[in-house]
């Protein structure tokens, strides 16, 4: 029997309803979408609570040390590769009067150029950068001028610096970027993934050598959602970490049950002569189609679970549902497998009779 006469019984079968097409792609579209929905979602959550840590300034470690950090080597800090971002700061070296509430006193921040990574902020050229609360006292925005003192100047940037447990100080202050050189009385670091090589490196070149020990001090920009993120732990330890085995599982039973269940007709084609791998070629004809469904319905649940998230992530989020799709796939491949090779036409009058 030629290959393309399997496949168009394999079609046949599937237009007359023969093995019940409609219920095996409704079986395998319920496990399939809701395994992969599970999974997608865990990844999904588990991706926006690491982009909270990060932007909660929980990745954000700030050494401190009046006066004594360096901030050429802390600005060099920013070549490391888990390093997002590096920046001398010190706060509170003065305060100014805007022209326009002259009685009202603003913090005057020092800081290279690296705190806006570490803030979000994006400068568009030289400038203050004014923090979001800063800027709506004065009726400000980017590009607007700013008299200080008498002095005007462009606003450069404005930054978010909201009271959710971050260290306070630049809530409402300006912030003067600075050049990479001089004393300072802090180096703060953003670094993601979490780097235990970090810590000794800021140690190592953030401080004058005069330094004493004593006088070193460390701690995070925010410690309310934890010291540290392990997201290859959390990773390891979801919920629904067991989803691409339980499809696999649920693949290979609804398969074979909806294979083993047509043991009559498989048997009766093999006594006409029908050979095995014709009846193994119109059931993986018919599997494949009805599994078509079960993906298309699984890219839809995949993509809705992923709606709201950034683009970069997302990407990295479907993969885990394309390995659900593709355990269940191979397992009601199989699971058909197994089924068609297991029927022996010798019980043809044995399935005739259990019929």
């Amino acid at each position: 029997m030629k290959a393309r006469y399997a496949v168009v019984e394999g079609w046949r079968n599937l237009r007359s309803g023969t093995g019940r097409p409609i219920a095996v792609a409704l079986a395998l579209t319920l496990c399939g979408a809701t395994l992969l929905g599970l999974e997608v979602s865990s990844v999904a959550q588990l991706v926006t609570r690491a982009h909270t840590f990060q932007d909660a300034g929980g990745s954000t470690l700030i050494l401190e040390s009046g006066g004594q950090v360096d901030a050429a080597a802390c600005a060099r800090l920013g070549s490391l590769t888990s390093v997002e971002g590096a920046a001398a700061v010190t706060l509170g070296s003065r305060t100014v009067h805007p022209a326009m509430l002259p009685q009202q006193a603003v913090p005057l921040i020092r800081a290279t150029a690296g705190l806006a990574d570490i803030l979000g902020a994006h400068p568009d050229g030289p400038g203050l950068w004014l923090s979001a609360e800063a800027a709506d006292n004065l009726g400000l925005r980017v590009g607007s001028a700013l008299v200080l003192d008498g002095q005007p100047t462009r606003v450069a940037a404005v930054y978010a610096y909201p009271e959710d447990g971050r260290r306070p100080g630049l809530g409402y202050a300006v912030i003067d970027p600075v050049p990479s050189g001089g004393a300072f009385d802090e180096c703060w670091v953003r670094s993601w993934p979490t780097d235990d090589g970090v810590l000794p490196a800021l140690t190592a070149t953030a401080f004058h050598p005069s330094t004493e020990q004593s006088q070193r001090r460390f701690s995070q920009l925010n410690g309310t959602l934890g010291t540290t993120f392990d997201g290859a732990g959390e990773l390891a330890r979801r919920p629904s970490a067991p989803a691409a085995p339980a499809a696999l599982a649920a693949g290979l039973l609804i398969g074979y049950a909806a294979w083993w269940l047509r043991r009559l007709e498989l048997a009766s084609a093999r006594h006409a002569g029908v050979p095995l791998r014709a009846s193994w070629l119109t059931a993986m004809v018919e599997q494949l189609a009805v599994l078509a469904v079960a993906w298309v319905w699984g890219v839809v649940v995949a993509l809705g679970a992923v709606h709201g998230l950034a683009s970069s992530d997302a990407w990295q989020v479907l993969p885990f549902a394309a390995r659900v799709l593709l355990a269940l796939s191979v397992g009601a491949l199989v699971g058909s497998s197994l089924a068609v090779v297991t029927v022996k036409e010798r019980q043809l009058f044995d399935y005739f009779k259990g019929r």
